[in-house]
């Protein structure tokens, strides 16, 4: 039931702005403690970084099949799993680009939020 909710609401409010979440928006800050994140442009050039190792990871097993250039670029996202009341039961936030969560955590959250 919490899963369906949590769909449901993704899917019936869509945002007005022409990319996904702008970076005013209080997912950003709630994923980050607070404040807009906003990852190095320096950190995209430099091929000894954690983004760049991300972004080589990435297009080498096929991930990337289409990008688009909206919005700042440099907004570092995350991941909030949110129950029926709108508690957050699980966030991630990116550090770097390219991070991603644990689908072992991520499936374990909704496993536990579909169970109760």
């Amino acid at each position: 039931m919490s899963l369906v909710v949590v769909v449901s609401l993704l899917l019936t409010h869509p945002h007005p702005h022409p990319y996904p979440y702008p970076s005013s928006c209080r997912f950003y800050k709630a994923v980050h403690g607070g404040e807009v994140k906003r990852g190095s442009l320096l950190s995209l050039l430099n091929p000894f970084s954690k983004a760049y190792a991300n972004i080589r990871e990435t297009k080498a097993a096929g991930r990337v099949t289409d990008q688009n250039f909206e919005g700042d670029g440099l907004t570092l996202g995350g991941l909030a799993i949110l129950d029926v009341g709108g508690e957050a039961v699980y966030t991630f936030a990116e550090k770097n680009f390219g991070d991603r969560a644990s689908l072992t955590e991520i499936s374990k959250q909704l496993s536990h939020l579909y169970h109760s």
